[in-house]
């Protein structure tokens, strides 16, 4: 169903700022269409002047330079933010009421950032891309839909924090050797094998 969803994007020409909240939503039914969608590679204060201030704000544990703003604008809805070289790079949008229409949501959600064309099936029902190249949408059974830039994505191994000696020896992982530095007329170590390079 979420395939021919998005496949009907095409369909409609809506920018993300153009999607405003629906007035006629009743409260009691407050669903992802009430918010205005955040825009990629904008500042955070973009969302703390639409959503208001945040709920939460914390250093990634994941990703090195990552920063996560939880923000939540109505009732039943979340949005996590995540700020990387001083603007927003991914958005994941909860909407945690039992019941919800999660293919209408993904469908408002896909036409507000999909600039009027079809997005590319990268992994079927689960990862799409944007006719431009620039964004991706992640989806799934759960109640969460991620967008967020390209580059963002190409750049989370990069990206990925190590992990400590300590982390390491409870996974029975070997602890990486920390890197040499040359003094004089020493030759710098070669890297331990398997590292890239």
């Amino acid at each position: 169903m979420r395939t021919l969803l998005l496949a009907l994007v095409g369909l409609f020409m809506l920018e993300p700022n153009e999607l405003m909240a629906d007035e006629d939503t009743p409260k009691s039914e407050v669903t992802l269409k009430a918010i205005r969608l955040a825009r990629l590679g904008d500042p955070v204060d973009a969302l703390v002047k639409e959503y208001g201030k945040a709920t939460e704000s914390k250093e990634s544990e994941e990703y090195v330079g990552v920063t996560t703003y939880t923000f939540r604008p109505k009732e039943k809805i979340k949005v996590v933010a995540s700020v990387w070289k001083n603007g927003v790079h991914s958005v994941t949008y909860w909407h945690e009421a039992e019941k919800s229409d999660a293919d209408g949501e993904l469908l408002f959600v896909a036409m507000g950032y999909s600039g009027g064309k079809a997005w590319t099936e990268l992994n079927p029902g689960y990862l799409y891309q944007s006719p431009d190249d620039k964004l991706r949408i992640w989806c799934s059974a759960i109640p969460a839909i991620r967008v967020e830039t390209v580059e963002f994505a190409s750049n989370r191994v990069a990206l990925k924090k190590q992990e400590t000696a300590g982390e390491q020896a409870s996974t029975g992982q070997p602890a990486a050797r920390p890197e040499s530095k040359s003094e004089g007329g020493d030759k710098p170590q070669p890297e331990a094998e398997g590292r890239s390079r």
